[in-house]
């Protein structure tokens, strides 16, 4: 079996020219999937090593739960989420640290919650005040509210499959004046069939002195996601899977697919590496959407993009 680029805890298995089986591992517990000839390894695998007996259709994977259906699969932590507390009264920084950590573990299943959890990550001592609480205490009310809100994974249609990179960025909105990043990638077919691969939402690591260049950095980061993803999947299917990447930045659209010149010195390296990668096909379209239809937005900025 060989590891996938994209994550090295993620195994496939390919025989007589055909994918045979794919295995994901999270410290103790497996996650597999394949024919019978894979799933005939996999059980001399547990017996060896004296392994629980296999769960099938509907199971847990690492307290994640995962439903099987028809035209696909959903994934939720229902459990876990009735089992979150409001912050008690009276709290302070060093509760919402194990408060916050606890909020986090839902970014597996909830991507609605990504950009809340990330802020309180960036809440210090000295920039802990009682809104935090209050802020806290709402986002576990709507968990609770809508605990039957899950990802599904759908089945998508291998001939017209593609990836798809949506690129968000907030300049300067943090406390500490850094940018927040976000992007999406979904796999989709020509079927308008779609469902998350991945998505994130994070501080800037770097220095940004612009608009753009907060744009910038999403919109690279994204596309090294979507790269990565595109590499193994073609390297699973044995089939071209093109990769498509939106942003709602104007000026990052114009700078890449119309050559316009930026003043940013710092941006270069990066508009050039995106440039290179829309010339020779790397991505293989790129479109300027408007921010409500962003489905990024929502990863970046709380309850700002209704997609």
């Amino acid at each position: 079996m060989k590891t996938i680029a994209i994550d090295m805890s993620m195994l496939f298995r390919r025989a007589r020219g055909q994918l045979t089986g794919l295995l994901a591992s999270y410290v103790d517990d497996a996650l597999a999937c394949g024919d019978s000839s894979f799933s005939q390894l996999t059980d001399e695998t547990r017996k060896r090593f004296e392994g629980k007996s296999h769960e099938y259709d509907n199971m847990r994977f690492s307290d994640i739960y995962i439903d099987l259906s028809d035209n696909g699969f959903n994934i939720h932590e229902h459990p876990y989420i009735d089992r979150l507390n409001p912050f008690p009264s009276g709290t302070n920084f060093v509760l919402l640290r194990l408060y916050r950590a606890q909020l986090s573990w839902l970014l597996h299943s909830r991507p609605d919650v990504c950009v809340v959890a990330t802020k309180f990550t960036q809440v210090s001592v000295k920039s802990f005040y009682i809104s935090h609480v209050k802020q806290y205490n709402a986002t576990v009310h709507n968990l609770q509210c809508t605990r039957h809100l899950s990802p599904r994974m759908c089945k998508i249609d291998h001939e017209s499959l593609h990836a798809r990179a949506y690129t968000a960025a907030l300049f300067s909105t943090n406390h500490d004046h850094s940018s927040q990043l976000g992007y999406i990638v979904l796999l989709a077919s020509k079927l308008h069939n779609a469902f998350v691969l991945h998505y994130a939402s994070y501080k800037s690591r770097r220095v940004g002195r612009s608009v753009l260049v907060a744009e910038t950095h999403a919109f690279a980061d994204a596309f090294d996601f979507a790269y990565f993803a595109k590499t193994d999947l073609e390297m699973l299917l044995d089939r071209r899977v093109p990769p498509s990447a939106f942003t709602a930045s104007k000026s990052l659209f114009d700078v890449i697919k119309k050559c316009s010149n930026t003043q940013e010195s710092r941006l270069m390296i990066d508009v050039q590496a995106v440039r290179d990668a829309y010339a020779v096909y790397d991505i293989s379209n790129m479109g300027f959407i408007l921010g409500p239809n962003n489905p990024a937005e929502d990863v970046t900025e709380i309850g700002k993009c209704h997609a």
